[in-house]
């Protein structure tokens, strides 16, 4: 177990915790969800989300990762 919380916490962007990367992948499916039933908004959902929590210089490429797992 301790392996795994390693391995995610090396995918994070510095200073951001397991939990605040856990809580970005549960909204990353629920704007999915929203994006897709709606065919708008969850990626505008992200953008604001991310924006609030993460560094300015983080944002554009943890959005491009997550909505390229979304897309997916």
């Amino acid at each position: 177990m301790v392996e795994i919380v390693a391995s995610i916490e090396a995918l994070l962007p510095a200073g951001i915790g397991i939990w605040w990367g856990l809580f970005f992948i549960f909204f990353s499916m629920i704007s999915s969800a929203i994006s897709a039933t709606t065919s708008i908004g969850g990626g505008t959902m992200m953008l604001a989300i991310f924006s609030i929590m993460l560094p300015q210089t983080a944002v554009v490429p943890v959005h491009g990762i997550t909505q390229l797992g979304s897309n997916l």
